[in-house]
């Protein structure tokens, strides 16, 4: 999978997950920061400092594996690709 679908599944999985959990902090901090992947990676922004600020991992483990193993995974798969974006 090329790294701007695999944010954009993220994109949607969040969305969707996190339909019933409305009021959790974290659903809009995610998708905010998968929706500046998904620009980043398809070309709409260019500004990689925001890059160092991504907490997806974080959230990932703390929030989301307790009520959604699957879209952790899939979040910390999205984290890893964020490392290697910084390093590139």
């Amino acid at each position: 999978m090329k790294r701007s679908q695999l944010f954009q599944s993220a994109l949607a999985r969040c969305r969707e997950s996190f339909m019933g959990y409305p009021e959790d902090p974290a659903a809009p901090v995610l998708i905010k920061q998968l929706e500046y992947l998904v620009d980043l990676e398809t070309g709409v922004r260019n500004d990689r400092e925001g890059l160092n600020d991504i907490t997806i991992g974080i959230i990932a483990a703390r929030i989301v594996e307790d009520f959604d193993v699957p879209l952790a995974k899939l979040l910390h798969e999205v984290q890893r690709h964020v490392r290697e974006m910084i390093a590139e």
